[in-house]
């Protein structure tokens, strides 16, 4: 009994572990280029409309992530008889990678809007 959790205990720890280190990075590198582009570090701690923006942005983000990931977890859980614990693991990363591709689409066609509209 003790060894059917252990497995996917191991497996959620390991995505877990994973995520906080891919979202530490992910901001890091979000974060230097948005002063790479030239917007004041001081905008991006304080209350100002950017820093709004890009929190909006950063919430949306991890959510999509998450959905696809959810998603993942409840296609392996409906077929767990098909798939192995590999497959379903693979299919985590594949749901998560999704979820941020759909972020990419939805954060690119903001920005473009955004660009469009200022002077």
């Amino acid at each position: 009994m003790e060894d059917n959790m252990l497995r996917p205990t191991v497996m959620m720890l390991v995505v877990l572990i994973f995520a906080v280190i891919a979202k530490g990075v992910i901001d890091y590198l979000g974060r230097r280029q948005l002063i790479a582009r030239g917007v004041d570090p001081d905008d991006l701690n304080g209350g100002s409309t950017k820093a709004r923006e890009q929190h909006l942005l950063s919430n949306l983000k991890w959510a999509l992530v998450l959905l696809g990931f959810g998603s993942a977890v409840i296609l392996y859980d409906s077929f767990s008889d098909v798939l192995s614990m590999t497959g379903g693991f693979g299919l985590m990363f594949v749901g998560a990678g999704l979820g941020y591709l759909v972020y990419f689409l939805v954060a690119w066609r903001w920005s473009r809007s955004e660009t469009h509209t200022e002077p």
